[in-house]
């Protein structure tokens, strides 16, 4: 079988719909971190950030970053995002909260 087609089919879908998707309305500029709770049209709908969600964002663009495809700003968001959970994510004893 030739997956040819197959792998165009999927890296067109990841980065001309997914990965945009995710950059334009994921972001949360005020607060820092990312926005999970997503609705189709990009709207947010719920603002709790779950720990587990936002290292899966980060981890999801820096892997963006290191592939054959990679873009300055997907490192930049991999990095805020680790900034965010570094300050933000954990208690005086270094135990990542759950949300």
């Amino acid at each position: 079988m030739n997956y040819s087609s197959i792998i165009l089919r999927y890296e067109k879908e990841l980065f001309e719909s997914v990965t945009p998707f995710w950059e334009k309305n994921c972001i949360d500029k005020i607060n820092g971190g990312f926005f999970s709770f997503l609705a189709r049209d990009g709207a947010v709908f719920e603002t709790d950030k779950y720990m587990w969600v936002q290292w899966r964002i980060v981890y999801m663009f820096a892997c963006l970053y290191l592939s054959e495809y990679s873009k300055q700003q997907w490192l930049k968001f991999a990095l805020k995002g680790y900034e965010f959970l570094r300050k933000n994510g954990r208690d005086k004893f270094g135990n990542y909260y759950f949300a």
